[in-house]
C-alpha cells in the first residue's frame, strides 16, 4: 500500500486474551511554559497573542490564550482515575488595568446570562478566571494508546478589578490508577478493512465482490459482516451489536476502517419510528431534547468510549455519558435506500474506477447573519454579530491550498442591500471571482474541482444563500418576516438534490458547512445526492450544525467551520477522508459543551473511509513491475508525523533544560543541542507546508535524533 501513516470472510468473533489485573497508582510530571506575547487593543477591549498558543475561551468568558498538550498514559492507566495537581508556579501579576473581552457566542440560546455578549456569571465576579491555569480537559483512547488532554491558560483575569496574572511556568503532576492490562490475543498481519452490511446487500449487488477484490489490490485484509456475525436484531439493538462486534474483532483483526453499507435511518426508540436496516446510533447531547436528537457514525468509529454511561439507552448526553471522540477506526457509509441496489452499484463502480482529485479547491461562501440582525432563530433580539464566510477562504488559501500547490475558486455574497448599513462583502474580498449563485455553482463544478468547501444556509435537500433584498421597514435593521410585518430576507438556492441531476459526476470531496443536508431519514438529503451523482466523497451534517458569531479565525475548537477546515487541511496534506474527519474532529477542543458534541456527532462521511486525494496505488501481480510512487506524495505524511515527533521531543528536552538549570546543571554543551534542533523542526514545517517533503522528512529525522541525544544527556545529568 502508498499510504503507511501511522494507525475474506470472516467466520467467528474471538475472545480477547488479558494479563492479570494490576493494581497501584502512577504518575507523570510536566513543566509548562509560556511564550512571549501582546497585548493589543481593538473594539474597546484587550486581545492577548502568545505565540504558540491558540486565542479562544468559552462562548461570552473572557478570551485568553490556550494550549493544550496530549499526555499518553500506560494502556493499564483507568483514565477515571486522572487526577491533575499543581506542583507549583511562576506567576505574577501583570502591571495595569485591561479590558479582556468575551470569547464569540454561539449563534444559539445560552443557558446563563449574557449582557454585551459577556457571561454575567463571570464578568461580576470578584475572581481569576480560570480558577487554575491548567485543567484536564479530556481523557481518550485511541486503540491501545490512553492520553490526558490537559489545556494549559497562561492568563487569568479578575473581571472586577480588571488585573491580569500570568504565569510564566508551571509544573504539575498528572497522576492515575492502574487497574487494565495491555491486550495480548491474536492479532492479524496487515491492515484490515471490514464491509459492514446486510445480507440483502450480499445478495443484491453486482459490484460489491469487485469492490472487495479492488479493496484487496490495494493491500488490505478485507472483511465482509453481515447479520450472520453481528445478529438479527433490529433498530437501536442492530447498532449496538454492530458495534459490539467492531469492539471484539477490531483489535484481533487490525482494522483501520470500516465501511457502512446499508439504510442509515436511526432508530429513536422514545417513539416508536421507522428505521433502516444499517442505522446510525440516534443520540442526544443535549439529554432530554428531542428537539436536538443527533444521528451519527461515530458510535462506530470511538469504540472505546462509553456512550450509555448511565445505561439510559439515550445515546451521547452531554454531561451523562462518557464519549471520549478518540477514533479507534475510520469509519464511511453507502447509504442504501429502498432496495436501490442499482445506486449503490453505480456509487461502488466509481470507487473502482476512481482515478485521483484535482488539486483545485472551490470555495462558495454565504452570509450566515447580519450585525443586529432581528430573526426568529434569536428571538427578534438585536445583538448577534455580523458572520459570514468573508474569512475562511484567506486562511484556507494561504495555510493549504498555496502551499500544497492548489489553485482555487472564491464565491462571496455580493448581493444585497447597499449603503444603509449593511453591506454585502465587498468584490474587494481575498480571492474574490464570482458572486455566490445556484447557476454559477453549477458551471463551475463542471471543471472538476479536488475539493468544494462551501459555508451556507442547510436543509435536508438543499444548500441556501441568504442577502438582505430590501429595507421594507425603512428602519436601517435586517428583519425577517417573523419579526417585523414585511420579510426583508431572501434564501436562494445554492444547491440542491434536484440540481445534481445536472451536475458532471466529479471526483470531488464536499465539506458541506451547513445544517441538515445528510440528515439520514429522507432518502432525498443532498449530502447522498452528491455521492451518487457529483461527487466521490461527501462529509455532511445530519441536523444543525453551530457556529460561532462575528470573524471567523481557526482557533482549534469545534464550530462547524473548524471542522471543515482540519478536514480539508488533513486531506490536502496527505490523509484518507476517513482519517482527515476523524483524526480531525478528535483534535478539537469542546469549550461548547452539548453544541459542541453535536456538531461533532453531525458531520459524517459518505465514501470510502480510506480514498485519498491522490489516486491509490495498487499492488502489482506476481512478477509484474512494481508501482511508480509519487515519492513527495508518499513522504508528506511521514515527513509530518516526524515533525510532530519532534515537538513532542523538543517539549520534553525543554521541560528537562530547565529542571537541569535550576537544579545548577552545566547545560553549556547540550542547550546549543536543543536550540539547533528547534531550528530544524521550522525548516521541516516550512519545506512540509511547501510539499517539499523529502528535505522536510530529512530535517525533522535531524531534529529527533539531536533531540534524542540531548534527552539522554539531561536524564543522566539529572540523575547525578
Amino acid at each position: 500500500m502508498n499510504h503507511t501513516k501511522s494507525a475474506s470472510f470472516l467466520l467467528a468473533v474471538l475472545i480477547l486474551s488479558w494479563f492479570p489485573m494490576i493494581t497501584g497508582i502512577q504518575s507523570v510530571s510536566l513543566t509548562l511554559v509560556s511564550n512571549p506575547y501582546t497585548i493589543e487593543q481593538s473594539g474597546g477591549h484587550h486581545r492577548i497573542v502568545m505565540e504558540g498558543f491558540f486565542t479562544r475561551g468559552v462562548p461570552g468568558n473572557p478570551v485568553l490564550p490556550q494550549k493544550v498538550y496530549n499526555v499518553e498514559v500506560p494502556y493499564e492507566a483507568d483514565l477515571k482515575s486522572v487526577n491533575l495537581q499543581i506542583l507549583w508556579e511562576d506567576s505574577q501579576e501583570i502591571l495595569g488595568v485591561y479590558e479582556v473581552g468575551p470569547s464569540p457566542l454561539i449563534a444559539a440560546d445560552t443557558f446563563y446570562t449574557i449582557q454585551n455578549g459577556k457571561n454575567t456569571d463571570v464578568y461580576k465576579k470578584d475572581a481569576l478566571y480560570p480558577l487554575n491555569p491548567v485543567d484536564v480537559v479530556r481523557t481518550y483512547q485511541v486503540k491501545n494508546k490512553k492520553y490526558v488532554r490537559i489545556q494549559f491558560t497562561p492568563f487569568q483575569y479578575n473581571p472586577v478589578t480588571k488585573k491580569l496574572v500570568l504565569t510564566s511556568k508551571v509544573g504539575v503532576r498528572v497522576s492515575w490508577n492502574v487497574k487494565y492490562a495491555a491486550y495480548t490475543g491474536p492479532k492479524a498481519l496487515g491492515v484490515g478493512y471490514v464491509i459492514v452490511t446486510t445480507n440483502a446487500v450480499v445478495t443484491n449487488s453486482t459490484r460489491l465482490n469487485g469492490f472487495a477484490a479492488y479493496l484487496q489490490s490495494r493491500g488490505f485484509t478485507m472483511y465482509t459482516v453481515t447479520e450472520n456475525q453481528y445478529g438479527v436484531s433490529t433498530g437501536q439493538a442492530r447498532a449496538v451489536n454492530i458495534r459490539n462486534w467492531l469492539q471484539a474483532n477490531c483489535p484481533v483483526y487490525n482494522v483501520k476502517y470500516v465501511l457502512l453499507i446499508g439504510d442509515p435511518d436511526p432508530d429513536d426508540p422514545t417513539t416508536g419510528d421507522t428505521f433502516g436496516d444499517l442505522p446510525m446510533m440516534m443520540c442526544w447531547p443535549n439529554p432530554g431534547s428531542t428537539a436536538d436528537q443527533t444521528p451519527t457514525d461515530y458510535y462506530y468509529a470511538d469504540l472505546t468510549g462509553n456512550w450509555d454511561f448511565d445505561g439510559d439507552s439515550m445515546y451521547g448526553e452531554f454531561g451523562e455519558d462518557a464519549v471520549d471522540f478518540g477514533p479507534e477506526v475510520y469509519v464511511g457509509r453507502i447509504p442504501v435506500y429502498g432496495g436501490n441496489y442499482a445506486a449503490l452499484d453505480s456509487i461502488l463502480s466509481k470507487f473502482i474506477n476512481y482515478t485521483g482529485a484535482n488539486t483545485s479547491i472551490m470555495l462558495p461562501m454565504a452570509l450566515s447573519n447580519y450585525q443586529d440582525e432581528e430573526n426568529a432563530f434569536n428571538g427578534c433580539v438585536a445583538g448577534w454579530l455580523r458572520t459570514d464566510g468573508l474569512n475562511l477562504p484567506q486562511q484556507v488559501i494561504t495555510n493549504i491550498a498555496n502551499p500544497a500547490g492548489f489553485t482555487s475558486y472564491v464565491m462571496y455574497e455580493t448581493a444585497g442591500v447597499v449603503g444603509r448599513g449593511h453591506d454585502p462583502v465587498p468584490v474587494t474580498a481575498y480571492g474574490y471571482k464570482a458572486l455566490i449563485t445556484n447557476a454559477n455553482v453549477i458551471n463551475e463544478w463542471a471543471r472538476d474541482y479536488g475539493i468544494v468547501f462551501w459555508w451556507a444556509h442547510g436543509s435536508q435537500t438543499g444548500a441556501s444563500r441568504k442577502y438582505w433584498l430590501n429595507d421594507l421597514n425603512n428602519n436601517f435593521t435586517v428583519e425577517d418576516g417573523v419579526c417585523a410585518a414585511a420579510d426583508e430576507l431572501t434564501w436562494p438556492n445554492l444547491l440542491t438534490s434536484a440540481d445534481t441531476a445536472a451536475l458532471a459526476d466529479t471526483e470531488t470531496f464536499t465539506f458541506q458547512c451547513s445544517c441538515c443536508t445528510g440528515h439520514p431519514e429522507n432518502s432525498g438529503n443532498l449530502q447522498y445526492s452528491l455521492l451518487k451523482r457529483g461527487a466521490v466523497s461527501t462529509v455532511g451534517a445530519t441536523r444543525f450544525s453551530w457556529y460561532a458569531q462575528g470573524v471567523w479565525t481557526f482557533t482549534g475548537i469545534v464550530d462547524n467551520a473548524s471542522i471543515g477546515y482540519v478536514y480539508v487541511g488533513n486531506l490536502v496534506f496527505g490523509w484518507s477522508s476517513g482519517e482527515a474527519l476523524y483524526n480531525g474532529k478528535s483534535m478539537l477542543a469542546n469549550p461548547w459543551g452539548w453544541q459542541g458534541w453535536q456538531n461533532l456527532f453531525g458531520f459524517n462521511l459518505y465514501g470510502d473511509p480510506s480514498m485519498y486525494l491522490e489516486k491509490p496505488i495498487l499492488q502489482p501481480p506476481p512478477g509484474g513491475e512494481p508501482p511508480k510512487v509519487n515519492l513527495t506524495r508518499v513522504l508528506c505524511p511521514l515527513a509530518k508525523y516526524k515533525v510532530e515527533k519532534a515537538r513532542a521531543l523538543l517539549e520534553e528536552a525543554k521541560s528537562l533544560l530547565q529542571q537541569a538549570k535550576d537544579g545548577g546543571k552545566d547545560i553549556s554543551e547540550i542547550e546549543p543541542m536543543i536550540d539547533e534542533a528547534e531550528k530544524l523542526i521550522e525548516r521541516a514545517n516550512r519545506y512540509c507546508f511547501a510539499n517539499n517533503c523529502i528535505p522536510g522528512n530529512y530535517a525533522a529525522i535531524q531534529a529527533i535524533e539531536l533531540l534524542k541525544e540531548a534527552i539522554e544527556k539531561l536524564k543522566q545529568l539529572l540523575s547525578c
